[in-house]
């Protein structure tokens, strides 16, 4: 994240940030070019064999090369079966979970309270009719974040 503004910056300003300092410059030739390299290629909007415009990390990629298992400016991945696999899962998804789960249970609250009220309804109106507990699955929840 961008300190003075909190920000979450791309890759190649990540890159900039753990290069280049202010008080003694690029940390070498090689890496100050490779910073020119990835600016010109994302100003210029370069392209990939099929016409598709390449993403910032796309180029950091292409720019630094790649390892498996490793993220360029990230780090390792996580190996297989490893225990020490940190949930992705963050304070904001898990605040949009817990409001995707508040709403569906609003909207099931109201749904019984309509299907009550229908319910006795039909049963003034056809005093033969028996419930049979249909499963009623024209009606759908509201749209969640959680929607695949």
């Amino acid at each position: 994240r961008n300190l003075v503004t909190g920000q979450i910056i791309g890759k190649i300003e990540l890159f900039h940030n753990t290069h280049w300092s202010a008080k003694e410059g690029w940390e070498n030739n090689e890496v100050e070019a490779r910073y020119n390299q990835m600016v010109e290629m994302r100003s210029s909007q370069v392209r990939s064999e099929d016409g598709v415009l390449l993403t910032e990390d796309q180029i950091v990629e292409k720019v630094l090369g790649a390892r498996s298992s490793y993220i360029k400016l990230q780090g390792p991945l996580p190996q297989k079966g490893s225990k020490h696999i940190k949930s992705s899962t963050t304070t904001s998804d898990s605040n949009e979970i817990e409001n995707a789960y508040k709403k569906l249970q609003n909207w099931k609250e109201k749904t019984e309270a309509k299907y009550v009220r229908l319910l006795n309804f039909i049963k003034t109106r056809f005093p033969d009719f028996t419930n049979e507990d249909d499963d009623d699955s024209t009606n759908s929840p509201p749209n969640t974040p959680l929607d695949v």
